[in-house]
């Protein structure tokens, strides 16, 4: 007996019944009986038989696990299509409507695992369908998506993964199988590409979406940075009130950052003794936050916002820029109209 072959075993009988907790809690309601009580002898039956069936029936065994899994996703994938559409909200039809494209996929896909396709070869091909099923659901989210665009790009794909696949077999005089794994790893180094590049187009539309639902809350300065927050347009941001700088000269630092309305560290002399006062206190500033820059929202009251963003957030510092200026005007809207009133 293998720890190994025990451990690979039960967690490929697992699967299915992830599968089925993912599915109740997408339809909100409970899954037949019959269904519940299948998955879960089907567990139970092949962890034991893990531990006494010998390997001399390793092949017989592995084929009844692959039944049990195909037709146990066959099933979660009948529930998800029969599913009540009228009790679940549009998200939630749209999220399934999404796992009923990709699960097929990957089913197909699985038949690799087992070795059920004409061509051998050592990739198993099921994490692959993941990479398409996440890509897929991903372009399916993004407002620029239609059956169009979907199309041109699985096009392209496919264009430049059979490129690559026959001018490498070209080169190496490659059979068969090693052209379909050829061709797999391809798709998986694209796909991880594309899925990357999706991610970021998907984040910049939620922002700006978030940016939008932010404006509503313009009344106030203090209720549109409270929005801004909520949003979480000020990623890798802190906002400071004057109240959690008053250890700092806060008119050298409004005088420091007047003019550009933001100050990296870079930005600040290299040597300390050439630093002015606001200088000065702008680096003490970012180095008790550990931050690079700091940006001002508002002169009065004062407001600033110091950080680092990092990753996908420093791509989308500008919408960041762009909420705090107007923050920056609302702040000052709200000095003028103050004003007027006492006069």
């Amino acid at each position: 007996m293998s720890v190994f072959r025990v451990a690979t075993v039960i967690s490929a009988a697992a699967i299915p019944l992830a599968a089925l907790l993912l599915t109740e809690g997408l339809l909100r309601r409970h899954a037949p009986r019959t269904t519940k009580i299948f998955i879960s002898l089907g567990l139970i039956i092949f962890s034991i038989s893990s531990v006494f069936v010998p390997y001399t029936y390793n092949f017989y065994f592995i084929k009844a696990l692959f039944l049990f899994h195909f037709s146990a996703l066959s099933v979660i994938l009948l529930l998800l299509i029969a599913r009540n559409r009228q009790i679940l909200s549009l998200t939630e039809n749209m999220t399934i409507n999404r796992c009923v494209v990709a699960l097929p996929i990957i089913m197909i896909l699985l038949l690799s695992d087992y070795e059920f396709f004409p061509i051998q070869g050592p990739l198993y091909l099921s994490g692959l369908g993941v990479l398409i099923a996440v890509w897929i659901t991903m372009t399916l989210e993004a407002n620029f998506a239609d059956l169009g665009r979907l199309l041109l790009s699985i096009a392209a794909i496919v264009l430049t993964i059979a490129l690559g696949t026959w001018l490498i077999g070209l080169q190496a005089d490659s059979a068969a199988g090693d052209l379909l794994n050829t061709a797999a790893i391809l798709t998986s180094l694209v796909l991880v590409l594309v899925i990357g590049l999706t991610a970021v187009v998907l984040r910049h539309e939620r922002q700006q979406v978030s940016f939008l639902t932010a404006l509503n809350e313009t009344a106030s300065l203090e209720k549109f940075l409270s929005a801004l927050e909520r949003q979480g347009l000020t990623s890798g941001f802190t906002i400071l009130k004057k109240r959690d700088v008053v250890e700092f000269d806060i008119p050298s630092l409004r005088r420091s950052l007047a003019v550009s309305g933001a100050l990296r560290i870079s930005d600040l002399p290299k040597s300390r003794a050439n630093d002015t006062i606001g200088q000065s206190q702008l680096r003490e500033l970012l180095s008790r936050f550990g931050a690079r820059e700091a940006i001002l929202v508002a002169e009065h009251p004062f407001v600033i916002a110091v950080g680092t963003p990092s990753g996908i957030a420093a791509a989308s510092g500008s919408n960041l820029r762009l909420a705090l200026r107007l923050a920056r005007l609302i702040a000052e809207r709200d000095t003028v109209l103050g004003s007027n009133k006492c006069s």
